[in-house]
């Protein structure tokens, strides 16, 4: 079943990376980001571990929406659709957090590892080419401190608790916090190439995938 869903999984994803540019790249973009809720549904579905599913949902819904907010400003440039995706993916890394903190109880120190993270990022709005304005950088370090916040903590998870499944989530953590990253790139600077957008969806999407398998185990 695992292979299935892998393959099936590939398919919307390289139907999305053919679309960059074309005015169905929103819809294909749906179809892409609909692949990983089925992914989660299935796979939780099928292990019985629909309590954990239920755990996950609101992130992954959250996910979902800014999806496709960023796939309206990717095609419209409006920047209500931009400022929509940041916050709906906010509350989906706030919400994925959250989840993690079932499995770990918060403590003081989470709010602590994500720093040196945002540090980085505010290193990378300072780099010559970078267009976003002051105002514009606030809301992006607020944003890498959430995405930092949900990585650091499902490290911290697998490193306490090691498993197959707090693994998987780890890693798919870890390439939202690139693919976000990324998106500094393809969002604020003057000329970014077409590999910067395919960079973003494939650390993201993969990411998601991942984030999916870990319901498996």
């Amino acid at each position: 079943m695992l292979l299935v869903i892998c393959t099936l999984y590939c398919l919307p994803l390289a139907l999305l990376l053919a679309a960059r540019g074309t005015t169905w790249y929103v819809a294909a973009k749906l179809l892409a980001s609909t692949a990983f809720l089925a992914a989660a549904l299935g796979l939780a579905v099928a292990a019985g571990h629909t309590d954990r599913l239920l755990a996950a949902l609101p992130a992954l819904l959250f996910c979902f929406a800014g999806d496709v907010a960023l796939a309206v400003y990717n095609r419209a440039r409006k920047k209500a659709a931009m400022g929509a995706g940041m916050l709906l993916f906010a509350a989906g890394h706030v919400a994925f957090f959250g989840w993690m903190c079932t499995a770990q109880a918060f403590r003081p120190a989470d709010l602590l590892w994500p720093v040196p993270f945002a540090l980085a990022l505010a290193g990378l709005l300072r780099l010559p080419g970078i267009t976003a304005k002051r105002q514009m950088r606030g809301a992006i370090l607020a944003y890498g401190f959430l995405v930092s916040l949900m990585f650091t903590k499902s490290l911290t998870v697998a490193a306490g608790q090691p498993s197959a499944a707090a693994w998987l989530f780890c890693v798919g953590a870890a390439l939202l916090l690139v693919s976000d990253a990324i998106i500094v790139f393809l969002y604020f600077y003057k000329a970014p190439g077409p590999a910067v957008h395919i960079a973003n969806l494939l650390t993201y999407y993969v990411g998601m995938l991942a984030v999916a398998l870990s319901l498996w185990w």
